[in-house]
């Protein structure tokens, strides 16, 4: 394995580059970003929904309970073809789970402070609850702010992702093997 990635290091490269690159877009055009997740969302909802249906008809075909999977490919379509048609509210839909995500989790880490007695664990948590919980109020009270702050999120990871896929493809490049001569066979 280490040595096929040697040898094919600039295409893990140009995966990191990739990321880069996309890290570097999200954070700069915010709008695109969260736009293209949605979108490739409700792709994705279709060929579920389109391969769900497949399999309904297969299991009919063999006798079997075929109507639970047509109902799930239906209901994945519908919901893919109303993610494309309405993206804005698909993002906001996301944002509010988000933000009631970081308010539930808050909470959660909040109490769990509260089962130290004393010392730096309990305040951590404590803190940590509650800028948790600041951050889900912050985003249902504001929104945009919050749909920004998720597209600077994916896009951190991207640059992240792609610094650590170049760091790797250098190394490849770095360690490779040396090219070991095939024997060939002479007549003596």
């Amino acid at each position: 394995m280490k040595a096929l990635l040697c040898r094919n290091w600039w295409a893990v490269g140009i995966r990191g580059v990739a990321a880069l690159l996309f890290g570097i877009l999200a954070i700069a055009l915010p709008g695109v970003t969260l736009l293209t997740l949605v979108v490739l969302l409700s792709a994705y909802f279709v060929i579920d929904g389109v391969f769900a249906i497949i399999a309904g008809v297969r299991a009919a075909r063999q006798g079997e309970r075929w109507w639970p999977f047509v109902l799930e490919g239906i209901a994945n379509i519908g919901v893919g073809v109303a993610i494309f048609l309405l993206p804005q509210i698909s993002v906001l839909a996301l944002m509010y789970l988000l933000a009631i995500w970081a308010i539930f989790t808050g909470v959660v880490m909040a109490f769990g402070g509260g089962t130290f007695t004393t010392g730096a664990p309990r305040w951590l948590l404590i803190i940590g609850g509650a800028l948790s919980v600041l951050l889900g109020v912050m985003m249902i009270g504001q929104p945009s702010l919050g749909l920004l702050a998720l597209a600077w999120w994916v896009g951190s990871y991207g640059i992240m992702f792609g610094v650590v896929l170049l760091s790797l493809a250098l190394w490849l490049r770095n360690n490779q093997m040396p090219n070991q001569s095939i024997p060939t066979h002479t007549p003596a």
